[in-house]
């Protein structure tokens, strides 16, 4: 008797210990459902539990900063009128200040993911999609470009004069097609990294040099383009008339 329910304890330490194994092997897949890691790069890190909270640390990083980045321009864009208050333009120089570092910190995430924590720079070169998100971050970061040189300058005459310029109807309208050109820019690659990391239009064919084109034009550019424009920008001359007695 002590023998076969020895021998049960013992089928019954296989069976419990087959079953976690079963598991263990199971889970690198299950996390890959709710992850853009491939089961197999899971499966294969080493400390994976270290690996996969610096990747979710990463992307969290990414989503929040183009979170701030969006309520930053959101704000830019409801504040900026003709005839803004001190306290106004206080508001949209900090907004762009938030807006300039949450660019950053989207680069610097979007980088390790990027190399570390996604699908890898072998399967990112590949994607159009992945150029034409860059590209959409690049127009969008030249176009800002002009409000931040703008905002730079209203500063130093501020600490000139102790008061900022008067806000234009002109400059505001300038401002306000600009940010809503970033807006656009932005709420338009969350639509383009979904389809990237589901390997839409991925192809081998084309060498990514060339998808990649695009990129440096445009930034280099529109780049050019609106710091010129802000550096060189005047405002219209106010002709008054009198009426002749």
């Amino acid at each position: 008797i002590d023998q076969l329910s020895d021998e049960e304890s013992g089928g019954d330490y296989c069976h419990e210990r087959s079953c976690w194994m079963m598991v263990a092997g199971a889970t690198p897949a299950l996390v890959a459902l709710f992850s853009s890691l491939p089961a197999e790069a899971l499966a294969t890190t080493d400390g994976s539990s270290s690996f996969i909270l610096f990747s979710a640390l990463a992307a969290y990083v990414h989503y929040a900063s183009l979170l701030i980045a969006a309520i930053s321009l959101s704000v830019e864009r409801f504040t900026i009128r003709p005839g803004m208050t001190e306290e106004e333009n206080n508001i949209i120089t900090i907004a762009d200040t938030l807006y300039g570092i949450s660019a950053v910190t989207i680069i610097a995430s979007g980088y390790s993911r990027i190399t570390q924590y996604g699908k890898g720079w072998d399967f990112y070169k590949h994607e159009p999609l992945f150029w034409v998100k860059l590209t959409l971050f690049g127009v969008m970061g030249a176009v800002s470009l002009f409000p931040t040189t703008m905002i730079i300058k209203r500063a130093i005459q501020r600490q000139t004069t102790g008061s900022y310029p008067p806000m234009s109807e002109k400059l505001a309208k300038r401002f306000t097609s600009l940010v809503n050109t970033e807006l656009l820019a932005l709420l338009s690659i969350p639509l383009f990294a979904t389809t990237m990391s589901r390997g839409v239009l991925y192809s081998e064919a084309i060498p990514w040099q060339l998808e990649a084109i695009p990129l440096p034009i445009a930034v280099l550019g529109f780049g050019y383009k609106y710091m010129n424009e802000a550096l060189q920008w005047k405002e219209d001359e106010v002709v008054v008339t009198t009426e002749a007695d």
